[in-house]
């Protein structure tokens, strides 16, 4: 799955990055804004669990994406290769988002 090719994105303003790498750490962790209860995922109708964050590349803009628990499992690996955040619902930051929302048998 490409997450580049998401339809329902929405776009963050550009934020200048400090030189303090102190201050570029708490912001890399800092809580997200909560997902809107009328939201949907930018991957299919599904009510969006988490929040991805693409920090700005090569002309383009930072983005954040909203993922429904499915594509989320689906993806955990290659998120977790990008080294991009993932913030859960109330904006919190989720270290393992393959295992947070799996079912319990």
């Amino acid at each position: 799955m490409s997450l580049l090719g998401a339809k329902r994105s929405r776009r963050l303003p550009a934020q200048k990055t400090p030189a303090d790498p102190a201050v570029q750490l708490s912001r890399a962790v800092a809580p997200c804004p909560p997902i809107d209860p009328a939201a949907r995922s930018c991957c299919c109708p599904s009510e969006p669990v988490a929040q991805v964050v693409l920090p700005a590349q090569s002309g383009r803009p930072r983005e954040e994406i909203l993922l429904c628990a499915h594509h989320l499992r689906a993806s955990s690996g290659r998120l977790r290769a990008l080294g991009v955040p993932v913030y859960d619902r109330a904006g919190l930051p989720l270290d393992n988002p393959d295992a947070t929302f799996t079912a319990v048998h």
